[in-house]
């Protein structure tokens, strides 16, 4: 039977990969709060703070960071959504890890990130949890709470193994200290990447701990309702990050929701920026109906979200489930060896068409970011088929034409496409494979002349 949650939320977890949300004031945040409602989410997922990542003043209510992180959290309530908040185990300040390098974790065997320390040095376990009970009692409310045991968090050191027996216990510490300011919190640990042996004993480990609430994916089996977080595909990461705008991934979640069985309590895809928009709204309309249609649902998003009527949603409805197929730019990873040599995408150019003749008869796309990120991704894919109906000056110029509207309408986004460097490599000749091909044709052409 597929799975039906019980609650449906959205993770817009900004941190250092994000495409341009670190960039948002509290007045887009709150527009996309909204968003995220209006699509059928009744709960917001956040990270507060990475303290490896941010400095000792950020923690400071009066910090604008803080300050910001405050809002948000104000401003879900606001909206009538739940507030989830996602929280490594035991990262610390970057400055006071300098300053105590003796404390450093070891990641030899978990994925760790900034400023992770080992629990065992009392001095560095209580800094940990001295800047938790600071955020705790900063932050207005908490509905759930979620820390993982690595990505990130965790250390492999010989004191700490096994680590799935010093993460429950270490997140219990926490819990406690989380429920001294925020008592009706639910608590949500996972065993997400750690090794098979070590999800055993979370296992057993969750199945006797009564602070527990939930699971994040694994374990299952433990007595405890699952939420599906990380989701499979990982919409944030697929297609490039948002380096290529939208990449509409309607099947994979279809066939996600009718795989699930009934442990599952909640749906929380994962997102880092806008160019996941599309994907959001296919994981919760699944989860409202997962018997629906990709097409029905590509299409509702046309006409809900992009505003489009009549024959012409239907047409993007084509075009959304159309897209999504891998794109290579670094052409260093996939040597240009024969000329034919590309991406086989053999509907690319009409799915571009589509999208340049929607947007001549309904202007008011020009103002709408949602068009521009599905038009930006088809320009992309079609750049990297080797030859087309549409020339490369074409192309280019359309691609050129979406970063403009990005700067209007999304600057942060825009911003992150610059600074990701993504968008440069589509203005050089040798990365992008029909630009590449038609330069390497007018190279074998000046060779045929010349000999």
């Amino acid at each position: 039977m597929p799975v039906k949650p019980q609650f449906k939320g959205v993770a817009l977890l900004a941190h250092g990969l994000d495409s341009g949300m670190m960039d948002w004031g509290l007045a887009r945040w709150k527009k996309e709060l909204a968003y995220i409602k209006a699509m059928g989410a009744d709960t917001f997922w956040y990270a507060p703070i990475q303290f490896g990542r941010r400095h000792m003043c950020d923690i400071e209510k009066r910090s604008g960071f803080m300050r910001l992180r405050i809002e948000i959290c104000k401003a879900a309530m606001a909206a009538d959504l739940k507030v989830g908040v996602f929280l490594g185990l035991n990262d610390i300040f970057p400055e006071t890890l300098a300053a105590h390098r003796d404390w450093r974790a070891d990641n030899s065997a978990l994925s760790l990130e900034e400023g992770e320390v080992c629990p065992q040095a009392a001095g560095a376990w209580r800094e940990v949890m001295r800047l938790r009970e600071l955020l705790f009692a900063a932050l207005p409310h908490i509905d759930h709470l979620f820390v993982p045991p690595t990505d990130y968090g965790g250390c492999a050191c010989t004191r700490c193994a096994p680590w799935a027996g010093q993460y429950l216990r270490l997140f219990e510490q926490q819990a406690a200290l989380c429920r001294r300011y925020h008592p009706d919190a639910s608590m949500v640990a996972s065993a997400y990447g750690l090794p098979l042996q070590q999800v055993d004993m979370v296992r057993k480990g969750v199945r006797a701990a009564d602070w527990v609430d939930y699971v994040v994916d694994v374990p299952r089996g433990c007595g405890k309702g699952v939420i599906k977080f990380y989701m499979s595909p990982e919409i944030t990461m697929v297609g490039g990050w948002g380096k290529q705008g939208s990449t509409p991934v309607l099947e994979q979640i279809r066939r996600l929701y009718r795989a699930e069985g009934r442990a599952v309590v909640g749906i929380v895809p994962y997102s880092e920026g806008i160019h996941d928009d599309v994907n959001r709204f296919a994981c919760l309309a699944f989860a409202t109906n997962p018997d629906r249609t990709c097409l029905d649902v590509a299409a509702e998003y046309a006409r809900t979200w992009m505003g489009i009527q009549g024959a012409d949603a239907g047409r993007v409805a084509g075009v959304i489930v159309g897209l999504g197929k891998d794109v290579i730019l670094d052409v260093t990873s996939a040597p240009y060896l024969d000329p034919d040599r590309g991406f086989h995408n053999p509907h690319a150019d009409r799915r571009v068409e589509i999208m340049m003749a929607v947007r001549k008869r309904h202007p008011a796309l020009n103002r709408n970011y949602r068009y521009w990120l599905l038009h930006y991704r088809a320009v992309i894919e079609a750049l990297n088929v080797v030859r087309g109906r549409l020339s490369p000056s074409i192309l280019c110029a359309e691609a050129e034409r979406c970063l403009k509207a990005f700067e209007r309408l999304e600057p942060a986004y825009a911003a992150f496409l610059m600074k990701s460097g993504s968008h440069q490599g589509l203005r050089r000749t040798w990365v992008v494979k029909r630009t590449f091909h038609a330069a390497w044709q007018r190279e074998r052409r000046i060779e045929r002349a010349e000999g």
